[in-house]
Parts: C-alpha cells; sequence; structure tokens
C-alpha cells in the first residue's frame, strides 16, 4: 500500500505539474514530460483517491483500536476489583456462619437449660 501510494503520488503530480494540456496527434508538447492517454490520467486519478481513502480509514481504524484498547482495560479494572469484592465477601461470609452457628449453639444450650430447669 506504501509503494502504491508513492507511485500514485508521484505520478499524480507529473500529471498536474501544469494543468492538462490536450494535444492532438502529430502536436509538440509545449514542455518536456510524460504523456499519459485520458484513460491512464483516470488510472492515476483514482489510485489517488483511493490512497487517500485508504490514509483516512486507516486512521479511523487506528482511532477504534484505541478506543477499543481503553474500553478493554476498563472492563479489565473493573474484573479485577469486582473480584477482590467477592474474594472479601466470601471470606465475611465464613465469620458470618460460624458467628450464627455459636449463636445457635448458645441459644440450644439456655433452651435446654430452662427446659431442665422447669421439669425439676
Amino acid at each position: 500500500m506504501k509503494r502504491l501510494f508513492l507511485i500514485s503520488l508521484v505520478l499524480s503530480n507529473m500529471v498536474l505539474a501544469e494543468g492538462p494540456t490536450d494535444l492532438k496527434k502529430g502536436d509538440q508538447a509545449p514542455y518536456a514530460g510524460t504523456l499519459f492517454s485520458t484513460e491512464d490520467e483516470k488510472k492515476l486519478r483514482q489510485m489517488r483517491e483511493d490512497s487517500e481513502y485508504f490514509k483516512k480509514k486507516a486512521e479511523l481504524l487506528s482511532i477504534d483500536n484505541k478506543f477499543l484498547e481503553d474500553k478493554s482495560s476498563l472492563w479489565m479494572n473493573q474484573s479485577k476489583e469486582l473480584s477482590k469484592q467477592l474474594v472479601s465477601s466470601q471470606n465475611d461470609s465464613f465469620w458470618k456462619k460460624a458467628a450464627f452457628f455459636a449463636l445457635g449453639v448458645a441459644a440450644t444450650v439456655g433452651a435446654a437449660y430452662a427446659v431442665k430447669g422447669a421439669t425439676k
């Protein structure tokens, strides 16, 4: 693509150097240079337009790529933060379960003591 761009740039500058000059067969050219047929000139213009199009497309793809990298980075940071929160909530869960178990044991022992005292 770079080679195509350079060729089209050089050729387009040659074609557009002093503006188009219509020549008929047998006419003498007003300056030294290379003559192109109308078809070749159209091809050169098309190549130049294509090269400009692809440069703009490459710029947009670069911007899109940067946007996606930023978005990916945000998702990764959010994922790490949520993982940390999940781990800390699981650690808290063990202590909560242990506390409720101890409370249940204490309530059962208290109820058993109350029932034993009431039946005596």
